[in-house]
């Protein structure tokens, strides 16, 4: 589900299946960054960070490096896989 908001975003209306109620940061529904984008930034993480021991906090924060590393620190595609996380409750969700 992180990978799906991180590239397509999702929905600020509440019936909607593709609504996170833990996105409460503005904009409430946060905007995707593509699926060639979200492979890069999670293959990246998956080849050179994980380990047999990362958790789904660990891995947020691995997969934000990642982001950081390919796109920059503060680029729109690091605030989008800090709001993913977010959006599955893991972190804190961050403005767009």
């Amino acid at each position: 589900r992180m990978f799906y908001f991180l590239s397509q975003g999702s929905n600020s209306t509440s019936t909607s299946d593709y609504y996170s109620s833990y996105l409460n940061k503005a904009p409430l529904a946060m905007t995707g960054i593509g699926n060639d984008k979200a492979y890069r930034i999670w293959f990246k993480a998956n080849t050179t960070k994980f380990t047999s021991a990362t958790n789904y906090a660990d891995a947020r924060l691995k997969v934000i490096a990642a982001a950081q590393e390919l796109y920059g620190v503060g680029s729109a595609e690091a605030k989008a896989v800090t709001r993913a996380y977010a959006a599955i409750n893991v972190g804190l969700d961050i403005a767009e």
